[in-house]
């Protein structure tokens, strides 16, 4: 039976005007702070590659990052790990609305089922820069004339679609999923505009393994996943540039029916770049409410993010802040 889950807190904060300081809510709903990826000679990697591939949308994927890899069972699963479709135990509608301070904001809509062992769905994201949205609802889109606000992304869209499969499901062993993800996405910068098609590839397993608490649902997790292998081309000058893609590995435990916790590990393959460390934890305080943390680090940079899940029926409310130096 398919039961939709909306993040409901796109409902309650996508419509708010930006704040003068240039403070919004990333949601469904978070709030994001940080170097937002530029690097120290002033360089954003959203000129070299499509940035919106590496932004977390929000779900869960928003505040356990990359130690969502192996667990990757909400709707933010398409950012995680594209094997994650297979294991949802219900369809998901899922409205989420991303606001990086003084930078973009990010408008995404993902719809996914499973049908027996087969999971699909699509995802359909659209950004803009904080002057865009500023000069939408009648602010001063000119103010800041050294184009602290322009945002470095400019504006544009990612569409991902998504099938996975799972196979050799058994009682304590629940099977291994595979997936792919197939996305696409166009950004229109300052200076020149980009066409990006790219694709994910991901495995998970899932076993019940020393549960202590009465579930049909497994309680451990592993998955791999191949994010982000594909070109970008620049429209103006046709000249073809190789993303970035990563590998990433995650494992996640859940050893009583109060606590979870995940880790992760992330490394790009052809760039010389430190791996993405990251840990995560989820309490789950009642039958409605669940509290997510995360903690990652790249070198000498870091993240914390940090949030609540509110569940009333099928609907599910997210809410929380990440600071990001990565």
């Amino acid at each position: 039976r398919w039961e939709p889950q909306v993040g409901a807190a796109f409902l309650a904060f996508a419509l708010l005007p930006v704040l003068a300081s240039g403070r919004g809510m990333q949601a469904a709903v978070a709030t994001a702070a940080g170097s937002s990826g530029s690097d120290s000679d002033g360089k954003h990697p959203g000129k070299e590659q499509f940035l919106q591939f590496l932004i977390p949308s929000g779900g869960r994927y928003e505040y356990l990052g990359v130690s969502f890899t192996a667990l990757a069972d909400d709707a933010s699963f398409f950012e995680a790990n594209p094997a994650g479709s297979a294991g949802l135990s219900r369809g998901e509608v899922a409205l989420f609305h991303h606001s990086q301070i003084h930078d973009s904001h990010t408008e995404t809509v993902s719809f996914a089922r499973r049908t027996q062992n087969t999971g699909y769905g699509a995802s359909v994201r659209a950004f803009s820069s904080e002057s865009d949205l500023k000069s939408f609802f009648g602010g001063n889109s000119g103010g800041n004339k050294n184009g602290g606000h322009q945002g470095k992304q400019g504006k544009g869209f990612v569409a991902i679609a998504n099938a996975s499969h799972t196979f050799c499901g058994q009682y304590r062993f629940k099977g291994v999923s595979f997936g792919c993800n197939f996305k696409m996405g166009f950004r229109k910068g300052k200076t020149d505009s980009h066409v990006t098609v790219a694709g994910d590839l991901g495995l998970r397993a899932a076993f019940s393994v020393a549960k202590n608490f009465g579930s049909n649902e497994p309680n451990m997790h592993v998955g791999l996943v191949l994010k982000n292998a594909g070109i970008s081309v620049k429209t103006n000058s046709c000249q073809v540039e190789h993303l970035n893609p990563a590998i990433a590995v995650g494992f996640a435990y859940r050893p009583v029916y109060a606590f979870l916790f995940s880790l992760g590990l992330q490394q790009t393959l052809t760039k010389r770049e430190s791996p993405v460390c990251s840990v995560g934890f989820m309490f789950f305080c009642t039958q409605h409410v669940t509290l997510l943390a995360s903690a990652a680090c790249e070198g000498g940079a870091y993240a914390l993010s940090g949030g609540a899940e509110i569940r009333i029926g099928s609907f599910h409310l997210d809410m929380g802040y990440r600071y990001d130096q990565i």
